[in-house]
């Protein structure tokens, strides 16, 4: 009886103790977390476990500190990155190295690093993007935004691939694709000379200045495009 009692004991001191020490260390979280800790209550981020090639972030694996607003409050030096595969945004909880997915509902606009984002909600007007989040490119009398994605794909190779590790070749690909909203309505630029035809009254000119600066030949897309549309919309600054 009495070392049923004993066992019984020491069971309720380590269930107590343990319980103790989580409040204990989450006392501490919240206390470290301070006007933070509405961002870090978001859900665990599940890393993808099977070796690929190249990533499913935007940009990098590299967290980058930037502002969020977030349910309506602004929030500085938050360590973010996006994932384009799933369009979801995580946060790296400082200290622990946690990383959480942040509410999509809840996040307005954000950026990483020097870039811009927007979450667009979803709209009726004809042509208008799917909701989620776009890079914020021009905003001025139109407004350019890019959409990041990340493909998914597998396949079958003849050798064991070395990134892999396997014959089976998982792979993310990068897509982008560009959006204006010029005069309240939706355009897809899926070329250069797409958006050089809404303002067709000024074509000629805009073929000038891109022959001018060397627009032509640059593989930068996003510096191309928003060249264009300061030119149009400043054309005394250039």
């Amino acid at each position: 009886m009495r070392k049923h009692f004993f066992v019984i004991f020491l069971f309720s001191f380590s269930f107590v103790t343990a319980n103790s020490q989580n409040s204990a260390d989450y006392d501490k979280f919240v206390a470290e977390a301070g006007d933070y800790l509405n961002l870090y209550r978001g859900t665990t981020a599940i890393p993808y476990k099977n070796l690929h090639i190249g990533t499913y972030f935007a940009f990098s694996e590299n967290f980058e500190k930037g502002y969020l607003i977030y349910n309506g409050k602004t929030y500085h030096d938050v360590e973010m990155n996006l994932n384009s595969h799933l369009d979801e945004l995580y946060v790296k909880i400082p200290g622990s190295g946690r990383v959480v997915t942040l509410n999509k509902e809840f996040t307005d606009i954000f950026s990483l690093g020097k870039r811009n984002f927007v979450r667009l909600i979803e709209r009726n007007e004809k042509g208008a993007p799917q909701p989620g989040y776009y890079q914020i490119l021009y905003n001025g009398e139109s407004k350019l935004y890019k959409k990041i994605r990340k493909l998914y794909s597998e396949k079958t190779g003849t050798s064991v691939n070395s990134i892999t590790k396997s014959k089976l070749e998982r792979k993310f690909d990068l897509v982008e694709q560009y959006y204006l909203l010029k005069n309240k309505e939706w355009h897809k630029i899926p070329r250069r000379n797409s958006l050089i035809m809404l303002y067709k009254e000024r074509r000629n000119e805009i073929r000038k200045f891109i022959r001018m600066n060397n627009l032509g030949s640059t593989d930068n897309t996003d510096q191309k495009y928003t060249e264009i549309l300061k030119f149009v919309e400043h054309p005394t600054n250039n």
